[in-house]
């Protein structure tokens, strides 16, 4: 066994709990569900593009923040929105309220609303 082997299993390990990660259901981490917890306030979305719809979301049974609900499409959905709920901690960046029940191949994130709209409008 020489250093090279063991590069390239390590690499192989961390392909096979990535694929892992992605792939095992994500029933228990869902916090929110859609008409129960959340509605939408209209049917059509604000944006979409690439893979990603934002939709106009309002709470049901709580009083809360303005929100909104990202959904992302596509092979690296669950990756992207683990990004999101990772930087969610940090201050100036829009936070992250949890995963959203929806069908497979989608993710669903709820968000705050950024009220005055992306930062390329303000600059």
């Amino acid at each position: 066994m020489n250093i090279d082997s063991l590069k390239a299993n390590y690499t192989v390990k961390k392909m096979i709990e990535e694929l892992r990660s992605i792939s095992r259901p994500q029933q228990a981490q869902y916090r929110f569900e859609l008409d129960v917890d959340i509605r939408k306030t209209r049917t059509r979305p604000l944006f979409q593009g690439f893979g990603k719809s934002i939709y106009e979301v309002e709470w049901i049974n709580r009083k809360g923040p303005p929100i909104i609900l990202l959904k992302i499409d596509g092979a690296k959905a669950n990756r992207e929105a683990s990004f999101y709920v990772q930087l969610s901690c940090h201050p100036s960046i829009v936070r992250t309220f949890g995963l959203v029940q929806c069908n497979p191949g989608s993710v669903m994130l709820l968000q705050e609303c950024a009220p005055h709209g992306d930062l390329s409008e303000l600059l």
